[in-house]
């Protein structure tokens, strides 16, 4: 179960990254832009992609705050990779002239991420616990129970380390030494979740 689940992360990892390079070479205009639902929270804001600026506009009105892109132009500072849409907001939801980064809801983000990840660590060692126990192995009984303490007690260290971060590029330097040193079998080689990308929505007009 853990495998697949680490490959369904590896699979939906290699598939959104793909399913973003076709759209950035087949759509050459990029939109950042305020919803027309009034559903809406305020400000969410909403990166599309389309061909026809003209035909965007007729769907979601003239007069919605937007800032127009074109392909390679590099649209949050602080976030040029684009891998944090859903944290991005406008400086002035009426008059926009910049798109900016939530670092909170980055954050909040990542820490997710990294619990997920752990978590199911934990899960995969469990398994083997269950078979050590079974085999009366007390020595490696204890040595798993040593890696999960240490799976365990990383998380506190790391939200820390979070916390006190300021940029993104601060944070992607960030990877716990546990997560490197304490994988179950099978896990050997398995790439961390820890920047993949997360657009909030993705339009195609």
């Amino acid at each position: 179960m853990i495998q697949s689940l680490h490959q369904y992360l590896l699979v939906y990892w290699f598939s959104i990254n793909k399913f973003l390079k076709k759209m950035s070479t087949e759509l050459k205009i990029k939109v950042v832009h305020l919803s027309n639902d009034e559903n809406e929270q305020e400000n969410d804001v909403y990166l599309s992609y389309t061909k026809d600026l003209k035909g965007f506009k007729k769907v979601y009105g003239d007069n919605i705050p937007m800032l127009i892109f074109k392909e390679g132009d590099v649209i949050c500072e602080d976030d040029p990779n684009e891998a944090y849409v859903d944290a991005w907001y406008f400086d002035n939801g009426e008059n926009p002239t910049k798109v900016l980064c939530n670092m909170d809801i980055v954050k909040s983000e990542l820490i997710e991420r990294f619990r997920v990840l752990r978590n199911a660590f934990l899960e995969g060692w469990d398994h083997h616990h269950q078979i050590a126990m079974f085999k009366s192995q007390t020595d490696e009984v204890e040595r798993i129970n040593a890696i999960k303490e240490k799976l365990r007690q990383c998380i506190n260290t790391f939200e820390q380390a979070i916390t006190e971060c300021n940029t993104l590029w601060e944070l992607r330097q960030i990877q716990p030494v546990e997560f490197q040193t304490c994988r179950p079998p099978g896990w050997e080689g398995a790439g961390l979740v820890s920047v993949s990308p997360t657009p909030r929505m993705m339009k195609t007009l």
